[in-house]
């Protein structure tokens, strides 16, 4: 069996990272959320312990879809570094 070129490797990395993001966007409906949300100690934001907990899901969804993003550029750069966009 071959080893996958760079392009192959990215892109499956591309699917798995894609799966994760699904699995972190789903933090949001935890049933922890149904729980008496309190206040964080001075200094957090947002100040809600929920608040703070979906701001940081957001976060790590959004870092995912940029770790993607960076991946399809190795494609990009692997392909001869023109976007599919200014074709």
């Amino acid at each position: 069996m071959e080893p996958m070129t760079m392009e192959e490797y990215s892109a499956e990395l591309r699917k798995k990272i894609q799966g994760i993001k699904e699995e972190v966007a789903s933090l949001h409906t935890h049933d922890c959320f149904k729980n008496e949300n309190c206040m964080l100690a001075d200094g957090n934001v947002p100040p809600d312990k929920q608040g703070n907990m979906h701001a940081n899901i957001t976060l790590v969804f959004r870092h995912l879809e940029d770790a993607r993003m960076r991946l399809g550029k190795v494609m990009q750069a692997y392909q001869g570094g023109v976007s599919i966009l200014d074709k």
